[in-house]
């Protein structure tokens, strides 16, 4: 417990005591504070009081889901008769590196929102995104790979889609079921000028014989991987460089 003489503890008080927002964490302190001046505040409390005074709640009204261990985790500690499986969060209160402060609810049929944290590691979905409609003409890509023999299966339209539609993310199909061939149809529809691919050595001749279905100019670095070589390659793919001379593809192996 942190006496609230620190003089940290005591900006805490005094943003609490002017606070006038809507975050229902902050105003049962403040009203546990009024009703008891002698109150001792944790450090947590404190930090969190400090973080967030002058930040409103988000308003997000969405659906995430949690894993299994979570599901529990909330059922024990609230009594509940199920395990939940997703998290309806209508306002983010608060965030830190590991963990969500959420108002919201668990079940369809909850009348009152309750306040829950949330560990970053328990949920499956990104409670900031913002679906987009992303539409993808795959007929020129399968004119080409009809040459081939071959054509787009409906998974990989839409884990192209799912690329495009997000700023990082990790494809994370399958063996054998066509993750070279989403990334660079995916990174030739995003429209960048240059594209770095890190791959063991083993897969250099999989990824130079796949882009080259659709593009024939590929920049291939055999070395051994070390981290001068990583920045310097960074280096060179967000370079000014002539890219009328750079190979719109690097392959790091």
């Amino acid at each position: 417990m942190i006496n609230l003489e620190d003089i940290k503890g005591r900006t805490a008080i005094t943003l609490l005591e002017s606070y006038s927002g809507i975050n229902p964490y902050l105003l049962g302190l403040k009203r546990d504070f009024n009703k008891n001046n002698k109150l001792v505040f944790t450090e947590n409390q404190i930090n969190y009081i400090v973080d967030n005074c002058d930040r409103e709640p988000q308003y997000l009204n969405r659906i995430i889901g949690i894993t299994p261990y979570l599901g529990e985790e909330l059922q024990r500690q609230h009594g509940l008769s199920f395990t939940p499986e997703k998290i309806l969060i209508e306002f983010m209160l608060a965030e830190t590196d590991k963990s969500y402060h959420v108002y919201g609810k668990l079940k369809k049929n909850q009348e009152v929102g309750k306040m829950y944290w949330i560990p970053k590691t328990q949920v499956n979905d990104d409670p900031y995104f913002e679906p987009i409609d992303i539409k993808v003409d795959f007929n020129p890509y399968n004119e080409v790979l009809a040459q081939q023999g071959k054509k787009l299966y409906k998974h990989q339209e839409e884990g192209i889609k799912f690329l495009l539609s997000r700023n990082g993310c990790i494809l994370a199909d399958d063996m054998g079921l066509g993750k070279s061939i989403q990334s660079i149809i995916a990174a030739l529809e995003s429209g960048a000028k240059k594209i770095l691919i890190v791959a063991p050595s083993s897969t250099k001749i999989n990824w130079e014989r796949e882009i080259n279905v659709f593009c024939d100019d590929t920049a291939i670095l055999d070395a051994d991987f070390d981290m001068a070589d990583a920045i310097l390659l960074a280096a060179i793919a967000v370079s000014d460089v002539d890219l009328d001379k750079a190979a719109p593809f690097f392959i790091r192996v």
